[in-house]
């Protein structure tokens, strides 16, 4: 059985990647965003109108509060979740990505980096930051914050434990960055 964990900040295409890798395999794709959800992303979308609590949440101005916010989070509800859902005996591989799947957790996966500049564009792209008044900007960028935040703090865990971990840029197509994680968890399609 194969199982394919892939973490990373939002925005560094894990699910793009995660579905691939799944559809490669045969397999299910999840997303940890599915188990327990925690504030979203703070900007409307053809599938989803920002409550009012999630704005309230990103007006906070303290990255390092909604990070350890979120890492509680994760630790406290989405962690159990997914030790469930490993070790469940499964007929198919499982390809489970999200930022919930953190690298102190006792699990085995693959962690998907960048550089600032890529969270930055492809949020904005997605937010269509030039579009938002001045109080969604400021939603926006409280997000990017912490996502940066939570990316710096991601790469010294995976650096000090030896992670494995690809670093994405601009340039790589979904099915190379698909191929570098399935690399490193020694797989292939």
């Amino acid at each position: 059985m194969r199982t394919v964990l892939i973490g990373g900040s939002s925005h560094v295409g894990k699910t793009a990647v995660g579905t691939l890798i799944a559809e490669k395999l045969g397999g299910k794709h999840l997303s940890t965003d599915k188990l327990a959800r925690h504030p979203g992303r703070p900007w409307d979308t053809p599938t989803w109108t920002v409550p009012e609590h999630v704005k309230e949440y990103y007006a906070n101005d303290n990255a390092a509060w909604l990070l350890a916010d979120v890492l509680g989070h994760y630790r406290q509800n989405v962690l159990p979740l997914v030790q469930d859902l490993l070790s469940q005996d499964r007929g198919e591989p499982l390809v489970l990505e999200g930022s919930a799947i953190w690298p102190e957790f006792e699990v085995s996966g693959v962690w998907l980096t960048a550089d600032d500049d890529l969270f930055r564009d492809r949020m904005y792209l997605d937010s269509s930051y030039e579009a938002a008044d001045a109080q969604g900007r400021r939603l926006i960028d409280n997000f990017l914050k912490r996502t940066l935040l939570y990316n710096r703090a991601m790469m010294d865990v995976v650096r000090k434990r030896g992670l494995p971990h690809v670093v994405v840029d601009e340039a790589m197509s979904v099915e190379q960055v698909a191929e570098s994680v399935l690399e490193r968890c020694s797989m292939s399609f």
